[in-house]
């Protein structure tokens, strides 16, 4: 299992929250050898669930067309990943005086 999630794909999948889709859509990355980094699973508004998944494996558009093909799934949107974080120092002025 990989520790970060900097070169997996992020996908965020609307689906009908019915008892077996999370099982699907785990068992179709296991099928298609993506393996799951990172899967956040919530209830949206509408009676719509949200998928947030971050996976390695091969193209992400071939994943989002395998993942898009499920009964449950109403949409799969491929998003870029996160980049790292950059550390931000706070600027500072210095006042100088004039001599």
């Amino acid at each position: 299992m990989t520790d970060s999630t900097a070169d997996s794909h992020h996908l965020t999948l609307r689906v009908d929250p019915t008892p077996h889709a999370l099982a699907r859509i785990t068992a179709i990355c296991a099928r298609r050898r993506l393996e799951v980094v990172e899967l956040d699973y919530r209830l949206g508004s509408g009676g719509v669930a949200v998928v947030d998944l971050a996976i390695t494996g091969p193209a992400p558009e071939r994943a989002q067309a395998w993942l898009g093909r499920l009964v449950e799934v109403l949409s799969v949107e491929l998003r870029p990943a996160p980049g790292p974080r950059r550390r931000t120092r706070a600027r500072t002025r210095r006042a100088f005086a004039l001599r």
